[in-house]
């Protein structure tokens, strides 16, 4: 199975907020919960908004390192914060959203403000 959808490194772990898709990117089954502006995934801050506290720690949304995958046309796009860009933690990605039956995938660092995290 494929996923698309947001993610942040919390204590050490991936915490994923994904929904299975299609090699196209189209949501298979129940898509409700979408928040982004396109209407097609996750929005990292509205997502985190309804999290439990054992997972945000009391923390805004932007304190953690986090990315997003998203999938279009048999190929991925990981967007992640820099520190995130680990052989260890894209193989950690690739598993937890089966990118691996994807033709491409391509990392994007995005080392700009919206990335940004304050986690030491």
């Amino acid at each position: 199975m494929i996923y698309k959808g947001i993610f942040w490194l919390i204590e050490g772990e991936l915490y994923t907020k994904k929904l299975e898709c299609d090699k196209s990117g189209n949501v298979i089954g129940d898509g409700s919960g979408l928040n982004s502006k396109s209407g097609d995934n996750f929005n990292h801050r509205l997502t985190w908004k309804g999290l439990p506290k054992n997972v945000t720690h009391g923390k805004e949304y932007n304190y953690y390192p986090r990315g997003r995958v998203e999938i279009k046309g048999g190929k991925a796009v990981i967007y992640l914060n820099p520190v995130l860009n680990s052989e260890e933690r894209l193989a950690e990605l690739t598993r937890l959203f089966g990118l691996d039956e994807l033709d491409f995938v391509r990392v994007k660092n995005d080392g700009s403000r919206h990335y940004r995290a304050y986690a030491p």
